[in-house]
């Protein structure tokens, strides 16, 4: 098999799926990265080769910086996925079922044709056993179900692409009151949140970290400017200490309180076994009140979590957050109190 053969199946191997993208630099990094030797302008030729060769799989884009993007066309077939066992097939299928409910849909496209692929192995075999498997399992979400809200595929593709190669990314953003900002920013992580998927970032120009609603993404693009990536930085330790919570203070930080509150039988019972914190301390005050004791985060998401139990809770400390729980409460009395008409 003659070299250019050689580089042209390497190529259609490393080629991503729209609306993920790939440039001709990268290509050559990755050549680079395997001692094959070869030319920038020999990878640009071999491009427009491909794509003549295969018009209705292979696409390209040419983005503001002159930089031309090569992917396959997302209905393109790229892998051979006609010979899944049962046991594959039904992974997929627990897979399609489960992570539906949980992640924006764009997430899955990729997998899509696999789902497909699993459900016709499936159905060819039905009298296998288990083929009923994925209708025996089931998950309930502890919180009110929402509709998720609509991330752009192009967005989600661009954003993953560039936090996978890290490169720098320009977006235009459009802020929960409506205004629209311009960002060039270094991304470094991705955290899904209650069925949104939030984008950690660094401006480029001044390092502040700030975090991006997907789906308030208006546009994206991949820069080619390799990313700055803080060399402590670690997502489960900002996961960790809170900074995906909501702040209540309004400070900017999140601080750690100590959580006294009086529970029924039944909330204590739950806590007992679904604990708020290592250190946390249940005292039987009565047969049915008990004084939990945590230590905790001092978010919004806490507050909304408190007040989810109505009067089944009734917070001790700190005096701020009792003070807050019985201004909500007042409130609403006023909206619910009963008004009588003679």
């Amino acid at each position: 098999m003659s070299a250019q053969m050689i580089r042209l199946l390497q190529i259609l191997a490393i080629l991503p799926r729209y609306p993920r993208n790939i440039t001709t630099k990268t290509i050559k990094e990755t050549f680079d990265n395997q001692k094959i030797e070869v030319t920038l302008r020999t990878i640009q030729r071999h491009m427009v080769t491909l794509e003549a060769a295969f018009p209705d799989k292979i696409g390209s884009q040419k983005c503001k910086d002159k930089t031309v993007r090569w992917f396959w066309k997302k209905n393109a077939p790229v892998l051979n996925i006609s010979s899944l066992t049962i046991s594959q097939a039904l992974s997929l299928k627990l897979l399609e079922k489960f992570l539906t409910p949980l992640f924006p849909k764009v997430t899955l496209d990729d997998l899509e044709l696999f789902f497909d692929e699993a459900q016709k192995t499936l159905h060819d075999l039905d009298e296998n056993p288990l083929t009923g498997w994925p209708k025996k399992i089931a998950i309930v979400q502890p919180t009110q179900p929402l509709l998720m809200p609509q991330v752009s595929p192009e967005v989600q593709g661009i954003v993953s692409e560039a936090l996978l190669t890290d490169h720098q990314l320009y977006i235009k953003y459009r802020r929960s009151d409506g205004v629209e900002n311009s960002y060039q920013v270094n991304p470094l992580g991705l955290v899904l949140r209650n069925g949104s998927t939030y984008l950690i970032a660094t401006k480029a120009e001044t390092d502040e970290q700030r975090i991006f609603a997907l789906h308030r993404i208006q546009l994206a693009e991949q820069l080619d400017i390799r990313a700055v990536r803080p060399a402590d930085f670690d997502l489960q330790r900002l996961i960790d200490e809170g900074h995906m919570g909501f702040d209540l203070t309004g400070g900017g930080m999140y601080q750690l309180i100590k959580l006294k509150a009086i529970f029924d039988r039944i909330t204590s019972n739950h806590l007992s076994e679904s604990r708020l914190s290592e250190d946390q301390l249940i005292e039987k005050l009565d047969d049915g009140h008990f004084m939990i004791t945590a230590t905790v985060q001092e978010t919004e998401q806490l507050f909304w979590w408190l007040q989810s139990f109505g009067a089944r809770v009734e917070v001790i400390e700190p005096a701020i957050l009792r003070q807050k729980m019985a201004g909500s409460v007042k409130v609403l009395a006023e909206k619910y109190s009963i008004v009588t008409i003679s």
